[in-house]
């Protein structure tokens, strides 16, 4: 299991058969990118995983570099035949989503 963290973020990676999920909490912006890009693109690079799950339940906020970041995550995963699903949004995330037409582009499940 891979885990990164600073002052206001924090990443850990699990893997579950043909799944890899990024698990992030606490605070979702600009100041994650380093760590966001370093933890996704292991996910990229395992050709046995074809699903990255992004799981929010536990961001309190994010701005608008963070939803560039799964963007980015996004194009660069179709590049290489996965699917991205952003999982566990709250009721902040989730709207959030739904006012930028999130919904429409991602794949969006709820916790099993």
């Amino acid at each position: 299991m891979y885990t990164a963290s600073s002052e206001s973020f924090q990443i850990n990676i699990t893997r579950n058969n043909n799944i890899g999920t990024l698990h992030l909490s606490s605070w979702f912006g600009f100041h994650a990118h380093k760590q966001f890009k370093e933890a996704y693109s292991q996910l990229l690079n395992e050709n046995i995983l074809k699903f990255i799950e992004v799981d929010l339940s536990k961001i309190e906020h994010l701005d608008s570099s963070a939803l560039g970041m799964l963007l980015l995550l996004r194009e660069r995963a179709i590049a290489v035949g996965k699917t991205v699903q952003l999982v566990g949004l709250s009721n902040y995330t989730g709207r959030v989503f739904q006012l930028t037409n999130f919904e429409t582009i991602f794949e969006i499940r709820t916790l099993h």
